[in-house]
């Protein structure tokens, strides 16, 4: 509005204007205010003093002042590309960022030709928070400003890494029961031995791993998972919650014992008889890390849990595993044979603080009838696009249709073409109720406010036009009278 109006203001104000601003670069440059340096300064000053001289050749030659606001734009353009080149600082090797994307695209489009029911893909390594998009394949791993808070809450309480604001993605290998109820039916990446997982197909040591235990974008369980609501920093009971409540079945993991602490202490004297929890520590003298010695009896897969206000990575039988921030994860360590298993927990320095630290195993006989009851009663989806899923499912009695779809109100379910009211599991997941029998179910995706913007775009697109000709039709008239 200023610069439409430049005629119309002093040059006392805009040379007051410009002062002010260089000023203010000064300050910043001798301040490092944001990394604002004097290189930085200088450039700035000298783009505002020719702003400022094109600014009053605007104002006092009139008959030049298109050739100005070319040269105008032609300067915007200059600091806006420079800016950008200063200011935003590459450091990815392209060849190495896109060092495995022909491997695993040619094992996502294997996928593609070979299996075509509705199922989520995921990497044991991540590239980005947003590999699905990068590599091109239905996952959960998400990091996006339209991604739901509440659902990123939910997923980091389930053991994945997450910011509890917009972001929540994979992590090595999750647990059967986590995969089971987001149904994720394929994994790329690492292998790691476990009964579940099969590697079908092998690129370039890049595996495609199908799991035996996926289950369905949605499915009926009891009632009483409308009851499940998850607490922070405490995963497996949060999953194993989910297989109460939903099913019934109980006691689905099994302690893992810590045997042995070493380089410094456990405060709470009711560690080594439960190793699972929230844990005040002590470090001996000029160390920065403490060693869990864990007692395993038995031949079986490990899942472990490591975080806390001063930890930066840990270490289970020389495999490192970093931790951003507090962003902690569940990891499936595989199968351990009996014995000890050393799992070194490192600091950023040797205070003393508090670690989050869990050690489970899996109770195969309640995973299967878990997985069993889920599988029996799941949606057979029969047609699936972007906004439409169609299929089947056949109930004992009435009972609570979980999906894994972040809850969203332009969601829509159809039971037998009548509609039915939507509702959120934990605050995060789309649910609905289904009566006992075999029925035939729709979910109709629309966003909400949709239908109104249109109408409002096109009204406003109708008055445009309708302004336009009618001055147009003004300027016409006036100019046959003249």
């Amino acid at each position: 509005y200023s610069f439409c109006n430049i005629k119309n203001v002093s040059v006392v104000k805009v040379s007051i204007s410009f002062a002010i601003i260089i000023l203010f670069s000064l300050l910043a440059s001798k301040l490092s205010f944001a990394n604002f340096d004097d290189k930085r300064a200088i450039m700035t000053i000298i783009l505002l003093l020719i702003y400022y001289c094109l600014v009053l050749l605007c104002k006092y030659y009139e008959e030049i002042s298109d050739k100005v606001y070319i040269i105008i734009l032609l300067v915007v353009m200059f600091e806006t590309i420079y800016s950008v080149n200063i200011n935003w600082n590459i450091d990815h090797n392209i060849k190495q960022f896109m060092s495995d994307k022909k491997n695993y695209r040619y094992l996502i489009t294997y996928l593609n030709k070979n299996d075509n029911d509705l199922y989520r893909i995921e990497k044991t390594d991540y590239l980005t928070l947003n590999d699905g998009a990068w590599y091109n394949y239905n996952g959960v791993s998400t990091f996006s400003s339209m991604a739901y808070e509440k659902v990123a809450k939910s997923q980091r309480k389930l053991g994945i890494s997450g910011n509890d604001i917009n972001s929540y993605y994979y992590h090595n290998y999750q647990t059967p029961i986590y995969n089971t109820m987001f149904n994720i039916k394929y994994l790329m990446g690492d292998y790691v031995q476990n009964d579940y997982y099969k590697v079908i197909k092998t690129d370039s040591n890049y595996n495609l791993i199908y799991y035996n235990k996926s289950s369905s974008i949605a499915y009926a369980i009891n009632n009483d998972i409308k009851n499940w609501k998850t607490i922070s920093y405490k995963p497996f009971s949060n999953q194993s919650k989910f297989v109460s409540l939903s099913t019934d079945i109980n006691n689905i993991y099994k302690k893992v014992q810590v045997k042995e602490v070493v380089g410094g202490k456990i405060l709470n004297n009711s560690f080594n008889n439960n190793s699972n929890g929230e844990f005040n520590y002590t470090i001996d003298s000029n160390k920065n890390e403490i060693e869990l010695v864990l007692n395993n009896e038995e031949e079986q897969n490990i899942y472990i849990y490591v975080g806390g206000n001063n930890v930066t990575s840990f270490e289970v039988n020389d495999e490192y595993h970093s931790i951003t921030s507090d962003e902690y994860y569940i990891i499936d360590i595989g199968k351990q044979k009996p014995g000890d298993i050393n799992v070194t927990i490192k600091f950023e320095n040797s205070d003393d603080g508090i670690i989050n630290f869990y050690a489970y195993s899996l109770n195969d006989d309640a995973f299967n009838s878990f997985y069993s009851k889920i599988n029996a009663e799941k949606l057979n989806v029969t047609k699936y696009n972007d906004v439409l899923i169609k299929g089947n499912i056949n109930t004992s009695s009435d009972k609570t249709v979980f999906t894994s779809i972040p809850y969203d109100e332009g969601w829509s379910v159809y039971i037998d073409n009548k509609k039915v009211e939507t509702y959120k599991i934990d605050d995060a997941y789309l649910s609905f109720d289904i009566r006992q029998g075999n029925h035939k179910i729709i979910l109709k995706y629309y966003p909400k406010g949709m239908r109104i913007g249109l109408i409002i775009s096109g009204i406003s697109l109708i008055c445009t036009i309708i302004i336009i000709l009618f001055e147009n039709n003004i300027i016409l008239e006036k100019t046959k009278k003249r």
